[in-house]
């Protein structure tokens, strides 16, 4: 049998034993030349191929959207409130969506309602320890949507 792989080489090029293309009168090296403008590797998108980042605003659900952006003081004393006895600062700062809160609700009275729901269920559950933690982390969020009001 004919060995193909002899057939296929080209004859103009010189060959080693190991089967690499030796070129002729052309020195390689690893180091760039001074001289020499560097080959760049990397590959560069079209500008229709690269992809955008879009800022979209976070889907909040029903009772974080009825919390309540306050001064930064109500919003302390209701998270203080918040640790003392759970629930209480949350019924606190329902009031103020009428007056100095802030929320995403259209309506004032479906903020205030949600907010007084959040307050009796942190109230009720407050011997299962969900309640306290509820309401520490929503006197937490007091405060975050306080330092975001200013």
């Amino acid at each position: 049998m004919k060995d193909l792989t002899n057939s296929y080489r080209d004859p103009s090029k010189k060959y080693n034993q190991q089967q690499q293309i030796v070129v002729e009168g052309e020195k390689r090296s690893l180091t760039p030349e001074p001289n020499k403008i560097p080959r760049r590797s990397h590959v560069s998108l079209s500008s229709n191929m690269r992809t955008s980042v879009s800022v979209s605003k976070v889907k909040h659900g029903p009772f974080r959207r009825a919390c309540p952006a306050m001064p930064r003081q109500l919003a302390f004393i209701c998270f203080i409130l918040n640790i003392i006895l759970p629930g209480t600062g949350t019924l606190i700062s329902s009031f103020s969506v009428f007056c100095c809160g802030k929320h995403e609700y259209e309506k004032n009275i479906l903020a205030f309602f949600y907010n007084i729901l959040a307050a009796i269920l942190q109230i009720a559950t407050i011997f299962l320890i969900v309640g306290w933690i509820w309401s520490i982390r929503w006197g937490l969020i007091f405060i975050q949507l306080a330092g975001e009001c200013r």
